[in-house]
């Protein structure tokens, strides 16, 4: 410590003597060092500006064209690749009238810049499958605001062989086939108390064959892949695996909705590994009765 506090005397004493004998020279240098920090300040700039162009002026593969989840992963993620994607002025019907969003008017209200997690809403796994299928043209991305009722369906279709969002639609979820099911999962997905009454218990957990469990092999009751979850279990997995609340939104292939019954919920994160697969059915009321992970 000594050793420090001398080398700072020193320093300070050497600053003295050397601006008192050359005040002029001493500004100089004063000035280069400004210099020095502007131009490596500047240096900087010029780096991550041509980071950044170098980002988003990379055309985007043919291939990503082709399944609609490769594509909308650029277009959540690059905004410059986003605005060329869009058709403006963009096409926006409601219930009682047509207008149009400017490029402006959609920078400012952007809502697919910060979305961690996207959900599919389905019936039947096979229809999972249209994911994967290259013949898709059209698909619908609905933001569902669920305390509000509403839903802003945003409309993409394959534009000469490229996805374009060509119209956005701003309906109630009382015009939609999935209208009973959100008003439960709104409650469902807020409300501790509500969910206790309408999980079933025990509650199926499926987990891959050759995953691993985070539970030790003590507290595993695993029978061809299915754990058994209680309640309180149920409780412990929400503080990893949160529900979806407020607003879903639901990545439409061309799945069909025609049971009351049965619905699935699939959580996919955008930037991580989470794939989470709720299923509901309808005994007078909803009720979650199975999980896979």
């Amino acid at each position: 410590m000594k050793k420090f506090a001398r080398l700072g005397i020193l320093l300070t004493v050497s600053s003295l003597q050397f601006s008192s004998c050359d005040l002029s020279n001493g500004v100089k240098i004063a000035n280069m060092g400004e210099e020095s920090e502007e131009v490596s300040d500047s240096i900087e700039k010029v780096e991550e500006t041509e980071e950044l162009q170098l980002f988003e002026e990379t055309p985007l593969p043919k291939a990503a064209d082709e399944l609609f989840d490769d594509f909308f992963f650029n277009f959540v993620s690059n905004p410059k690749f986003q605005t060329s994607r869009v058709t403006f002025p963009l096409k926006v019907e409601g219930e009682d009238s047509v207008n149009a969003l400017t490029l402006k008017e959609w920078n400012e209200d952007n809502v697919f810049t910060s979305h961690e997690y996207y959900t599919t809403i389905y019936e039947r796994d096979e229809e999972l499958e249209l994911k994967k299928d290259t013949s898709v043209n059209t698909v619908n991305v609905e933001w569902i605001h669920l305390n509000e009722r509403k839903i802003d369906k945003y409309k993409f279709a394959r534009v000469n062989g490229q996805w374009m969002l060509t119209a956005l639609e701003k309906l109630s979820t009382d015009d939609t086939p999935n209208g009973s099911f959100l008003d439960f999962y709104c409650r469902f997905s807020s409300d501790s108390l509500f969910q206790r009454e309408n999980i079933a218990n025990p509650l199926p957990f499926k987990i891959p064959q050759d995953g691993e469990s985070d539970y030790s092999e003590e507290e595993e009751n695993i029978d061809g892949g299915v754990e058994e979850l209680t309640l309180d279990d149920w409780f412990e997995l929400t503080k990893e695996m949160p529900l979806p609340k407020d607003v879903l939104v639901n990545i439409e292939y061309g799945q069909a909705y025609f049971s009351e019954n049965v619905k699935h919920l699939l959580v996919q994160g955008v930037s991580n590994s989470l794939f989470v697969k709720y299923t509901f059915r309808k005994y007078g009321e909803w009720q979650l009765v199975e999980i896979e992970n």
